[in-house]
C-alpha cells in the first residue's frame, strides 16, 4: 500500500522546480560575472591591472551580467533539468552565449567604441562561458548517472 504523503504535492513540485530553476539561473549569472574579468586576464595576464581601466572592468562585468540575464532567460536555457542535460542543451548554451556576447559587444561598441577592450577578449569570453555553463551540467549528469554510458543519449 502506498502512502500519498511520500510524494510531494503539485504545489511542492512546482516550488522545487522553481528553486532548481532559480539555482541554475543564479549559477549561470555567477559564471557570466566570472567569465568577463577572467577572459580579460587570460588575454592580458598580469598586465590586465595596468592596461584595463577599472571602469571597463567593473562596468563591463555588470553590463555582461545584465545582457546575459536577459538573453539566458529569453532563450529557454531553464526548461529542462540538469540531470537530463544532453547535447541539445549544449547547443542551446552555445546559441545563448553567442547571442549574449554579440549583444554585449554591440552595446559596448555604442557606449565606448570598444576602447580599451582587446579584440580577442569576446572570443575568449565566448569559449570560456560555454565551458563554465556546460561543464557543471556535464559533471552533474555524470554524477547523477554514475557513468558516461548514457551521456550522449
Amino acid at each position: 500500500m502506498s502512502d500519498t504523503n511520500d510524494r510531494p504535492s503539485g504545489i511542492a513540485r512546482h516550488l522545487m522546480r522553481f528553486s532548481r530553476t532559480s539555482v541554475a539561473y543564479a549559477h549561470d549569472l555567477v559564471m557570466a560575472a566570472v567569465s568577463f574579468p577572467l577572459s580579460l586576464y587570460l588575454r592580458l595576464g598580469d598586465d590586465m591591472w595596468t592596461y584595463v581601466r577599472p571602469e571597463l572592468l567593473q562596468g563591463g562585468t555588470l553590463l555582461f551580467i545584465a545582457v546575459s540575464a536577459v538573453v539566458f532567460s529569453t532563450m529557454g536555457l531553464y526548461r529542462g533539468i540538469w540531470r537530463y542535460a544532453s547535447t541539445d542543451d549544449l547547443w542551446a548554451i552555445a546559441r545563448a552565449v553567442s547571442v549574449a556576447v554579440v549583444v554585449f559587444v554591440a552595446i559596448l561598441f555604442v557606449m565606448t567604441r570598444l576602447q580599451g577592450l582587446p579584440r580577442s577578449t569576446p572570443a575568449i569570453n565566448w569559449l570560456l562561458l560555454i565551458f563554465l555553463l556546460g561543464g557543471p551540467r556535464f559533471v552533474y549528469r555524470v554524477f547523477k548517472d554514475r557513468h558516461l554510458g548514457n551521456l550522449l543519449q
